[in-house]
């Protein structure tokens, strides 16, 4: 007897997450570039029916992708929430996760691909911010709030977690980029060195921005 139409294969879910994983190991990749549907179909040994089957179209397929890599930084953002005793040390341990992490290169490769594609689709963009970007923020800034000396209000550390992983995903995407072709001579660390050195600062003297406009 046939399966009635509609039910799934039992195996269904599972095969759907074999497949997302393979494209999403696939379009992180250095050197991949663009790729079209046939290409991530035959990197995941599928054939096109097949993708669009589990994902539909192709910018359906980018945007479980994006989404796939959103649920790969849970663990990480689980470790960025933590608060620390003063908001110094929580900012100083930022730096140490934010340079030696495997997340922080995936996410740097994850921003490429989303900003490539989003040239020609920009709901694809929007569903990078909604899966990667937002996220990250706001686990950022529940650190910031939860270490004492940091912003009391949320939306201030949210729109300072926002300016610094905004200023240091630049950072990252000009050395990948440019490399040694940066006009601007100015090295990767000491970028990064100011970028938390000013914003520490600021954070320190000022945590809830209550300064901003006065005389």
């Amino acid at each position: 007897m046939g399966r009635a139409v509609g039910v799934r294969n039992a195996d269904y879910d599972i095969r759907r997450q074999s497949l997302l994983d393979g494209a999403t190991d696939y379009v992180l990749r250095e050197e991949v570039v663009s790729p079209s549907l046939r290409q991530i179909a035959i990197a995941v040994g599928a054939s096109d029916p097949t993708i669009k089957h589990y994902f539909g179209t192709r910018s359906e397929f980018v945007g479980d992708i994006l989404k796939n890599i959103g649920q790969r930084c849970e663990t990480w953002r689980t470790q960025l929430r933590q608060g620390f005793p003063t908001v110094r040390e929580a900012l100083d341990d930022f730096v140490i996760m934010s340079r030696s992490l495997p997340e922080n290169r995936m996410l740097v490769q994850a921003n490429l691909f989303a900003l490539r594609e989003s040239l020609n689709e920009p709901a694809i963009f929007q569903a990078y911010v909604r899966y990667v970007v937002e996220p990250n923020i706001e686990a950022l800034a529940e650190r910031l709030v939860r270490s004492p000396g940091g912003p009391k209000n949320y939306a201030t550390a949210r729109a300072a977690a926002g300016m610094l992983t905004s200023n240091l995903s630049m950072i990252a995407l000009r050395q990948i980029m440019l490399g040694d072709s940066d006009e601007v001579a100015m090295s990767v660390e000491k970028r990064f060195a100011f970028t938390m050195n000013w914003m520490s600062h600021g954070l320190l003297n000022d945590p809830d921005a209550e300064k901003v406009g006065a005389a």
